[in-house]
């Protein structure tokens, strides 16, 4: 990884760059992409729920929809990123801190409170 022409090697350095491309599992990404369009028709229908002023019963119901296909595709992104981008560092024996910088993202994740 290089640094900004001008800035010092002790600057705040960037997580490094990781992807996981479709290639890599074309099946998953195509499942990936079907939990996105499931996602977006869950956005969709609570948002009619809302402007209809339907019952809180219904409005609850689809409001937990929309919190499992999240959840779902958060459980997707972050196997693909363990199985691919954390992996292939500890093979690489990339330094410590870069590995932790890759995993920053799933600890705030697990570990941020949500209310």
């Amino acid at each position: 990884m290089t640094l900004p022409s001008g800035t010092r090697g002790d600057a705040v350095r960037q997580p490094p760059q990781c992807y996981v491309p479709a290639t890599f599992d074309p099946d998953r990404h195509q499942a990936l992409e079907r939990q996105l369009h499931r996602l977006v028709g869950a956005v969709q229908w609570l948002e009619r729920e809302v402007k209809e002023q339907r019952d809180c019963h219904s409005t609850l119901a689809q409001a937990a929809v929309l919190e499992s296909e999240l959840r779902e595709i958060v459980s997707m992104l972050v196997d693909g990123h363990l199985r691919h981008c954390v992996t292939q560092a500890i093979e690489r024996r990339q330094p410590p801190d870069e590995i932790a910088r890759m995993l920053a993202p799933i600890q705030s994740i697990l570990f941020t409170s949500h209310h």
